[in-house]
């Protein structure tokens, strides 16, 4: 998979992305057993019906290039600009719970549907359980050594490479 299509996580990620799980799996045990008890059949499950978009993760990716690109020898300052293909969207989390109550004749049965969004920090942040970038039309790279043909080709490949674009969609040219 490409980087426009997941990013790659690094050590703070993934210990963010396992403290996650464990409190998604917290709370789902805790709703299994507060109705241990009951006389009511309950399933439960995780679902994601509904993807919200948002920008955050597009911000990120451009200045983790140009931090990168700026880190290559010869290439002074510079400056990266990312055209997308539309918007980043994330898939939340619900649980879901649905209760089935029987009684003595088939046609009085009830059930019922409930859905609640997972939040984290006392409910104020939704659980994200999956984030998609857009794809990429170009990528403009302005840098002060992108006179030099071999900084300019070195900041082409790196730029390609990282976002595993074709070279075809990045520009690189001379900042001043």
């Amino acid at each position: 998979m490409g980087m426009n299509e997941k990013m790659h996580l690094g050590e703070k990620e993934k210990k963010l992305v396992w403290k996650l799980g464990l409190i998604v799996l917290a709370a789902i045990l805790l709703m299994l057993f507060s109705h241990w008890g009951s006389d009511d059949q309950t399933a439960q499950s995780v679902e994601t019906p509904v993807r919200v978009n948002t920008g955050d993760m597009l911000s990120a990716v451009e200045e983790d290039l140009e931090s990168s690109l700026n880190e290559i020898a010869g290439a002074g300052m510079v400056t990266v600009s990312i055209k997308w293909q539309g918007i980043t969207e994330k898939e939340y989390a619900y649980n879901r719970e649905e209760t089935k109550r029987n009684s003595e004749s088939a046609s009085d049965s009830e059930s019922s549907l409930r859905q609640e969004m997972v939040l984290l920090d006392g409910g104020s942040s939704p659980v994200v359980i999956n984030e998609t970038l857009p794809p990429i039309e170009g990528v403009l790279i302005i840098a002060e050594g992108a006179f030099d043909p071999i900084v300019r080709e070195t900041l082409l490949n790196a730029a390609a490479t990282f976002l595993d674009v074709g070279a075809n969609r990045i520009q690189v040219v001379r900042k001043g």
